[in-house]
């Protein structure tokens, strides 16, 4: 619900069909029957559409990222971003990251950051590197290939 305060849309809850587009990519949509529908514990099932405007949802989205979700402590973590990893989702792999839940930690900040991140690290712009590339600079040496 956070996310979707803050301007981005629903596609599905719980239930995501998975299908390829035009170009092969995979894209996700709802169950029509489901469709806009999410169950909030101890409120009840709600109409996003209707609690947030037509704006709040959308049919279906190209599906680029995978973020799961872990207890902290459970996994291993990528801690500088250089790591690479992905998810199979049936036919498709797509790019994926491990995010810890712990109690004070904003996930709707944290899955944000990462969907932006994604959309930087695509375009070839990766935090670590940039800083790597820095520190190399400061020392007057060039960075390890």
């Amino acid at each position: 619900m956070e996310l979707i305060r803050r301007g981005h849309r629903l596609v599905a809850d719980d239930v995501v069909l998975l299908h390829a587009d035009a170009e092969g990519r995979p894209v996700g949509e709802s169950p029509e029957l489901v469709r806009h529908f999410v169950e909030l514990r101890g409120i009840g099932i709600v109409n996003v559409p209707s609690l947030f405007g037509l704006d709040s949802v959308a049919e279906q989205t190209c599906i680029q990222l995978v973020v799961r979700l872990s207890a902290w402590g459970e996994a291993e973590i990528e801690r500088t971003g250089l790591e690479s990893r992905t998810h199979r989702l049936e036919s498709f792999e797509v790019a994926a990251i491990e995010l810890p839940v712990a109690p004070g930690r904003n996930l709707a900040t944290l899955v944000e950051v990462a969907a932006r991140s994604h959309k930087l690290r695509q375009s070839g712009e990766i935090g670590a590197v940039m800083l790597e590339n820095r520190v190399f600079a400061s020392l007057g040496q060039e960075p390890s290939k």
